[in-house]
């Protein structure tokens, strides 16, 4: 991490580092607790500690090593920034650093002095941080896309217009958008490596409005396969349903459970999952959530999202931030399902899918809301039932009582298998372990 930092970054850390010292066994950073410091340690040795579960006892150890002077604990600090979680929200410790002999001197600089200063570096941060990724020119991408042609878009939003470049996707912000901002999602997206997400390319810091370049993702969004928006769309079946849903979790479960800084998604829709020509999805819009904390920004962009029907209407940006996209994944689920847009068409009465699917599961209707055409025999219904019953848990009104997407890219591996075997004929229930 420090070696990705620019030598601005690295300067200013120091002038807020503080000699400090342990003595035996005292435990500096605790493991699953908010993390308090990052050291660097000057003289003496520091335990470090890796557990299985929750569980505190020395049994559940499995991974000891001992790290001394001149090395580096709870350098996780350094990556808050890139998480959703900042700066409301500490970031978790992912090992247990306890001081070893009779003293351990340290140089740390604690979570508060790096919160306050970052706001004078945070430009040279997030350019740092995509120092290691392409830097492509203007003429490079105006060639690619034939000058922006209109014939070249691909997609978009409120904020910005994809092209088709020559094996790539160019995003270009149509709006006014400070590139400080665009260096925060470029920021993101660079630490995101996942093989259902799609992958950051690298930037153009000389167009006249800011531009990021993505991996080109052939064959269309999600939405556009289920609702027939693609010209050569085709009915996607229950089981090919099943696979996009679980490789989407999967993604979801990686960026809060397995990047170093927790990655909270906020604009998940099926428009923002692509697929390839194998239909394995990939997830998209990485990164793009750090604009919920620019003030300039935020309203514009909760009302754009708030309107498409899978925004968490309990959202908050604490510490079950991440439950919020365990929400819209239960929409998505109940629209795979369903085949039914998230929102009803203006000047309808209907309700939302998610409200129409949580009571339809709750009241046993479920069967009346259904896609009839990829329920088609007594597997796909029983199966169609049990992922119904997960969505239902996504969607459930109390944040903590849903599931964390990793017990649900879990649960769905599950249903994958009990689907295969169901078909078979075998009498099975679906695993989860």
């Amino acid at each position: 991490m420090l070696k990705n930092m620019a030598e601005s970054v690295l300067t200013r850390i120091c002038w807020y580092l503080k000699p400090l010292e342990f003595v035996d066994d005292v435990i500096i950073n605790d493991e699953g607790k908010p993390l308090a410091m990052m050291l660097y340690i000057v003289e003496g040795n520091v335990s470090i500690e890796k557990r299985k579960g929750s569980s505190s006892s020395n049994s559940n150890i499995y991974n000891l090593q001992q790290r001394g002077a001149g090395e580096v604990c709870g350098e996780e600090l350094l990556r808050w920034p890139l998480s959703t979680s900042f700066p409301n929200v500490l970031p978790v410790a992912t090992e247990s650093a306890k001081a070893m002999g009779d003293a351990v001197e340290v140089l740390a600089l604690t979570a508060t002095d790096f919160k306050r200063e970052f706001y004078y570096m945070q430009m040279e941060y997030f350019l740092g941080m995509t120092s290691n990724t392409r830097t492509f020119s203007a003429e490079q991408l105006k060639w690619a896309t034939d000058d922006y042609h209109e014939s070249r878009i691909i997609g978009g939003d409120k904020f910005a217009t994809f092209y088709k470049g020559q094996g790539f996707a160019v995003k270009k912000y149509t709006t006014r958008i400070r590139y400080g901002d665009v260096a925060i999602e470029a920021a993101v997206a660079s630490q995101t490596h996942h093989i259902n997400a799609v992958r950051y390319l690298g930037l153009c810091r000389k167009e006249d409005k800011p531009v990021l370049v993505f991996e080109y993702i052939s064959n269309g969004t999600l939405f556009e396969h289920i609702h027939k928006i693609k010209p050569t769309a085709l009915l996607l079946s229950l089981e090919l349903r099943l696979k996009i849903a679980s490789e989407t979790a999967g993604a979801l479960a990686y960026l809060h459970s397995f990047t170093p800084a927790p990655i909270i998604h906020q604009c998940l829709a099926t428009k923002y999952i692509l697929l390839d020509d194998h239909y394995t999805a990939k997830l998209s819009a990485i990164g793009q959530s750090r604009l919920l904390n620019e003030p300039y920004l935020s309203s514009d962009y909760f009302s754009s999202i708030s309107k498409e029907g899978y925004f968490d209407p309990h959202f908050r940006n604490d510490e079950l931030a991440e439950k919020s996209d365990v929400y819209s994944f239960g929409v998505v689920l109940a629209e795979l399902l369903t085949s039914q847009n998230p929102v009803s068409p203006p000047g309808t009465s209907a309700v939302n899918l998610a409200s129409l699917f949580r009571t339809s599961v709750e009241e046993g209707r479920l069967d009346q809301i259904l896609d009839a055409q990829i329920i088609v025999n007594e597997s796909t219904s029983e199966t169609a039932r049990k992922v119904a019953d997960l969505a239902k848990r996504c969607l459930g009104l109390q944040r903590k009582a849903r599931p964390s997407m990793e017990q649900v890219a879990v649960e769905l591996e599950g249903l994958r298998k009990f689907m295969a075997e169901y078909q078979r004929g075998e009498d099975v229930e679906p695993s989860f372990s």
